[in-house]
This record gives structure tokens, C-alpha cells and sequence, in this order.
């Protein structure tokens, strides 16, 4: 992943073929990474410091670099950025929806909550930038702004979520 990162600091120093690649490497990448730092959690293996703080935000990181690989394809990698994309944003959903849920009846501290609420909102921002027309996006951010309070705010997304369902 570090080699990816240098490689992409300059991209204006690249072939636009390599940006596309370089995008898609470094996502698929980073989905690796979490597939063998999950792999060792649930072996009940202690996680590092590292791999813990790769934790959270190693999916949205992956969901940003497909998304920007598919800016940059002229057409000839789509198949395998749509295959990557569709494998990163079920986990960017079922991310979002675990941790609204694990909110609920949780004995959290209010603050602890808050940080939590914001955390769903920002991924499904960025979920909602990439695949704008799926409905469950804007009601999992719906319900976070409703359990931060945020009532209006919510409310405006949840008329989204009933106009994309319908469209659906």
C-alpha cells in the first residue's frame, strides 16, 4: 500500500493508464489488508495498534481509490473497478448499518455516540457521491442524523431514500 501511496502522490506525473491502475491496485490493496487483519480477529489473534487503527478506515479508503480509478478509465479496467466497487460498498453498508446498530440500546457514552453517528454520516456521504441512486445510503444516514438529532436533516434524507426506492 505505501508503494501505491508514493507512486500516486504526483499523479499528474503519470500515464492517465497507470493512474487507473495504481487507483485500483491500491484499493484492492487496502481490501486485502482488511480481509487478513479481520481473518486474524476472528481467529481471536490480538490485532497491533496498526491494524486497529487500519480498521477504520481502510474501507472508505478502498471505496475512495475504485471511485477515482473510475474516473480516470478510458474503459478498458471498468469490469474489474465495478467488480471491486460493488465488494467494497457492501462493506461500506454493512459497515454503516453494524454500527448504527450497535448504537441502540448500547450503554454508550453520549459523546462516544456522537463520534459514532458522525462516522456513519461521513461514510454514507461518500457512499452516496459514488452511487447516488441507492436508497438504503440515505435512510442508514437518515437514522444517524435522527439519533444525533438532527431531525430536519434527516428528514431531507429520508425523502430522498422514499424517491430512490420508488425509482427503484
Amino acid at each position: 500500500i505505501e508503494a501505491f501511496d508514493t507512486g500516486l502522490s504526483d499523479v499528474a506525473g503519470l500515464k492517465e493508464k497507470n493512474v487507473v491502475k495504481g487507483y485500483y491496485y491500491r484499493g484492492m490493496s487496502r481490501m486485502q489488508y482488511m480481509k487478513q487483519i479481520a481473518g486474524k480477529a476472528a481467529q481471536g489473534i490480538e490485532l497491533e495498534a496498526e491494524e486497529e487503527s487500519a480498521m477504520e478506515t481502510i474501507i472508505p479508503d478502498a471505496y475512495r481509490d475504485l471511485t477515482n480509478a473510475r474516473k480516470y478509465d478510458t474503459g478498458k479496467m471498468t469490469e474489474k473497478i465495478d467488480k471491486g466497487l460493488a465488494q467494497v460498498s457492501q462493506l461500506l453498508l454493512q459497515g454503516s448499518l453494524a454500527a448504527l446498530n450497535s448504537t441502540l440500546g448500547n450503554e454508550l457514552k453520549a459523546e462516544e455516540k456522537a463520534e459514532a453517528y458522525d462516522a456513519i454520516v461521513q461514510m454514507m456521504d461518500l457512499y452516496t457521491e459514488g452511487t447516488p441512486d441507492f436508497y438504503m445510503a440515505y435512510d442508514i444516514r437518515a437514522q444517524a442524523k435522527l439519533a444525533k438529532g438532527d431531525s430536519a436533516a434527516a428528514l431531507t434524507d429520508f425523502g430522498m431514500a422514499a424517491e430512490k426506492f420508488q425509482a427503484d
